[in-house]
Protein backbone atom coordinates (compact mmCIF):
# COMPACT_ATOMS: atom_id res chain seq x y z
CA UNK A 1 0.00 0.00 0.00
CA UNK A 2 1.38 3.20 -1.42
CA UNK A 3 1.08 6.06 1.21
CA UNK A 4 0.45 9.82 -0.42
CA UNK A 5 2.46 12.68 1.31
CA UNK A 6 0.80 16.02 0.84
CA UNK A 7 3.70 18.74 -0.23
CA UNK A 8 2.11 22.14 0.94
CA UNK A 9 2.28 25.45 -0.90
CA UNK A 10 5.00 26.56 1.64
CA UNK A 11 6.90 23.69 0.60
CA UNK A 12 6.67 23.97 -3.48
CA UNK A 13 7.49 27.37 -3.36
CA UNK A 14 10.90 26.90 -1.83
CA UNK A 15 11.58 23.84 -4.11
CA UNK A 16 10.84 26.00 -6.70
CA UNK A 17 12.93 28.78 -5.46
CA UNK A 18 15.83 26.67 -4.78
CA UNK A 19 15.82 25.31 -8.59
CA UNK A 20 15.60 28.88 -10.12
CA UNK A 21 18.86 30.10 -8.07
CA UNK A 22 20.93 27.56 -8.99
CA UNK A 23 19.82 28.16 -13.20
CA UNK A 24 20.68 31.46 -12.00
CA UNK A 25 23.80 31.26 -10.91
CA UNK A 26 24.72 29.83 -13.40
CA UNK A 27 23.75 32.16 -15.98
CA UNK A 28 25.28 34.89 -13.58
CA UNK A 29 28.70 32.61 -13.77
CA UNK A 30 28.37 32.15 -17.80
CA UNK A 31 27.81 36.25 -17.92
CA UNK A 32 31.05 37.20 -15.59
CA UNK A 33 33.16 34.38 -17.38
CA UNK A 34 36.22 32.99 -15.72
CA UNK A 35 39.05 34.72 -17.78
CA UNK A 36 41.29 37.00 -16.60
CA UNK A 37 43.69 40.41 -17.61
CA UNK A 38 46.96 41.19 -15.03
CA UNK A 39 50.07 43.17 -15.85
CA UNK A 40 51.96 45.82 -14.80
CA UNK A 41 52.50 49.54 -15.40
CA UNK A 42 55.31 51.17 -15.64
CA UNK A 43 56.11 54.86 -16.21
CA UNK A 44 58.31 57.44 -18.52
CA UNK A 45 61.05 56.59 -16.37
CA UNK A 46 60.84 52.64 -16.52
CA UNK A 47 60.34 52.08 -13.24
CA UNK A 48 56.76 50.46 -12.08
CA UNK A 49 54.28 52.82 -11.45
CA UNK A 50 52.57 53.03 -8.15
CA UNK A 51 48.76 54.04 -7.64
CA UNK A 52 47.63 54.72 -11.44
CA UNK A 53 44.43 54.14 -12.78
CA UNK A 54 43.75 51.28 -14.92
CA UNK A 55 40.74 50.95 -16.70
CA UNK A 56 38.81 47.76 -18.50
CA UNK A 57 36.81 48.71 -21.14
CA UNK A 58 35.28 46.81 -24.10
CA UNK A 59 35.49 46.48 -27.54
CA UNK A 60 37.51 48.39 -29.81
CA UNK A 61 40.66 51.01 -29.12
CA UNK A 62 39.61 53.68 -31.02
CA UNK A 63 39.96 57.14 -29.72
CA UNK A 64 37.30 60.06 -28.74
CA UNK A 65 35.98 59.93 -32.37
CA UNK A 66 34.73 56.66 -32.59
CA UNK A 67 30.95 56.10 -31.97
CA UNK A 68 29.98 52.59 -30.26
CA UNK A 69 27.23 50.69 -31.74
CA UNK A 70 24.24 51.38 -29.49
CA UNK A 71 25.64 55.64 -29.39
CA UNK A 72 22.85 57.56 -31.80
CA UNK A 73 24.43 58.86 -35.14
CA UNK A 74 24.06 63.06 -34.04
CA UNK A 75 26.03 61.91 -30.09
CA UNK A 76 28.50 60.17 -30.21
CA UNK A 77 30.37 58.43 -26.76
CA UNK A 78 33.58 57.78 -25.39
CA UNK A 79 34.08 54.07 -24.44
CA UNK A 80 32.85 53.89 -20.56
CA UNK A 81 35.02 51.60 -18.15
CA UNK A 82 33.68 48.13 -17.12
CA UNK A 83 35.87 48.40 -14.11
CA UNK A 84 38.47 50.81 -13.02
CA UNK A 85 41.11 49.62 -10.49
CA UNK A 86 44.62 51.24 -8.98
CA UNK A 87 47.77 49.53 -9.30
CA UNK A 88 49.41 48.38 -6.34
CA UNK A 89 52.90 49.73 -4.87
CA UNK A 90 54.89 47.58 -7.57
CA UNK A 91 52.97 48.60 -9.91
CA UNK A 92 50.77 45.43 -10.66
CA UNK A 93 47.17 45.37 -11.62
CA UNK A 94 44.58 42.36 -11.90
CA UNK A 95 40.66 41.53 -13.77
CA UNK A 96 39.27 38.74 -12.92
CA UNK A 97 35.92 37.17 -13.70
CA UNK A 98 35.94 38.08 -17.47
CA UNK A 99 33.75 36.97 -19.82
CA UNK A 100 35.45 35.88 -23.33
CA UNK A 101 35.88 38.71 -25.81
CA UNK A 102 37.57 42.04 -26.07
CA UNK A 103 38.94 44.18 -24.24
CA UNK A 104 41.39 47.56 -23.72
CA UNK A 105 43.00 48.06 -20.90
CA UNK A 106 43.71 52.02 -20.63
CA UNK A 107 46.67 53.27 -17.77
CA UNK A 108 46.91 56.87 -16.96
CA UNK A 109 48.40 59.27 -14.98
CA UNK A 110 47.00 61.62 -14.35
CA UNK A 111 49.74 64.34 -12.54
CA UNK A 112 51.77 63.65 -15.63
CA UNK A 113 49.41 63.59 -18.39
CA UNK A 114 51.16 60.18 -19.65
CA UNK A 115 48.99 57.20 -20.81
CA UNK A 116 49.47 53.99 -22.26
CA UNK A 117 46.77 51.04 -23.26
CA UNK A 118 46.84 47.71 -24.56
CA UNK A 119 44.22 45.37 -26.70
CA UNK A 120 43.42 41.92 -25.61
CA UNK A 121 41.34 39.07 -26.47
CA UNK A 122 40.35 36.57 -24.42
CA UNK A 123 38.94 32.65 -24.26
CA UNK A 124 36.98 31.39 -21.44
CA UNK A 125 39.48 30.18 -18.61
CA UNK A 126 42.38 32.33 -20.18
CA UNK A 127 44.59 34.22 -17.80
CA UNK A 128 46.40 36.89 -19.90
CA UNK A 129 48.68 39.50 -19.55
CA UNK A 130 48.80 42.92 -20.82
CA UNK A 131 51.76 44.97 -19.40
CA UNK A 132 51.42 48.80 -19.87
CA UNK A 133 54.13 51.57 -20.57
CA UNK A 134 52.71 55.07 -20.01
CA UNK A 135 54.14 57.61 -22.67
CA UNK A 136 53.93 61.84 -22.67
CA UNK A 137 51.39 62.71 -24.26
CA UNK A 138 51.96 66.43 -24.86
CA UNK A 139 54.46 66.83 -22.31
CA UNK A 140 54.97 69.55 -21.09
CA UNK A 141 58.53 70.71 -20.35
CA UNK A 142 57.17 73.04 -16.80
CA UNK A 143 58.62 75.94 -18.39
CA UNK A 144 57.07 79.42 -18.74
CA UNK A 145 54.87 80.62 -22.01
CA UNK A 146 56.77 83.09 -24.01
CA UNK A 147 54.43 85.90 -25.06
CA UNK A 148 54.50 86.59 -29.09
CA UNK A 149 55.85 90.21 -30.30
Amino acid sequence: MRKWMFVGPAALAAALLAVASVGHAEEAAKAHGTASISGKVTGVDGHPAAGIEVRLMAGHAGGKDKKTADAPADKPKRMEALATVKTDDQGAYKFDNLAAGTYVVQAGDHKTMAMGKEKVTLTDGQAATADIKLEAKGADTGGEKKKKN
